[in-house]
């Protein structure tokens, strides 16, 4: 007999049941408020949204064997805003959804492994390499990604070979490849940009200046995440008194305490 998948929506659970109502049973709970289903017979699957929170941008879409069994994600939250209804591209291989806060109609791969969006979304890469949407390719061959560069060739610890990806939206990057080396110590980079081993290198701040002073054209990036401190005139804790020579009071004595070798503080009075 033909079978029903019910969503029932406030209480985050997917249904199963006859046609006539009967042998009705829950196959999925703890949804994010489910919000459109579609059936893979062929495959045994089905696929739904997680509309989500519209205010918290927090969607997501969901696999699961017909029987409730082996649900995976296949986009995470952060990707598509408040997916809604859902439908099967079966010979195309896609899912195709509407996205309702994001006013876009958005795709991917059945196996998540390809997002497609309108228009460039450069926090995906960020979303997606949390801990939590970790994928693991277990052939050799396997090919990833829609930036600039794919994974050609990738040894634990060691070195990683990324090759031009003809179809990046952004168009064919000039290099055909980039060879980057892992696990080197600070030296050995340096001696590497040295004798042109390398076209570039990370080096930390001390061995940065002497590259200066060699003529090695340098390149700072910006901190990913800039904390500042201020302490306003007239209230300097009294334990400032302790400070160490060279520093007023307490803003020294935390600079002091707090300087790293690759961190530079900025303290600002009144």
């Amino acid at each position: 007999m033909p079978s029903l998948f019910v969503l029932e929506l406030n209480a985050g659970r997917i249904h199963s049941m006859n046609t006539d109502g009967s042998n009705r049973k829950t196959i999925v709970s703890n949804c994010h408020l489910p919000d459109g289903i579609v059936v893979d017979v062929e495959a045994g699957h089905i696929y739904w949204t997680n509309m989500g929170i519209p205010s918290l941008n927090d969607g997501s879409v969901e696999r699961a064997d017909i029987d409730g069994k082996n649900r995976k994600v296949i986009v995470p939250q952060g990707i598509t805003h408040t997916p809604k209804q859902i439908i099967l591209d079966k010979k195309g291989g896609k899912l195709y959804w509407c996205d309702r806060e994001g006013m876009r109609v958005m795709r991917a791969n059945l196996d998540g492994l390809q997002i497609e969006t309108p228009s460039p979304a450069p926090e995906l890469p960020a979303t997606l390499a949390q801990q939590k949407y970790v994928l693991i390719l277990r052939s050799k061959e396997a090919k990833g990604g829609t930036g600039a560069f794919q994974i050609e060739s990738w040894e634990a610890g060691k070195h990683v070979v990324l090759a031009a990806n003809p179809n990046y939206w952004g168009g064919r990057p000039f290099l055909d490849s980039v060879d980057v080396q892992l696990g080197r110590a600070a030296r050995e980079r340096m001696i590497d940009v040295q004798v042109a081993k390398a076209d570039l290198v990370e080096l930390p701040v001390e061995m940065a200046r002497r590259a200066g002073d060699e003529k090695i054209r340098i390149e700072v990036t910006p901190p990913v995440e800039l904390l500042g401190v201020v302490f306003p005139p007239g209230r300097t804790p009294a334990s400032g008194r302790a400070a160490g020579a060279g520093h007023a009071g307490f803003p020294g004595a935390f600079c002091g305490a707090a300087c790293r070798p690759l961190v530079l503080f900025a303290f600002a009075s009144g």
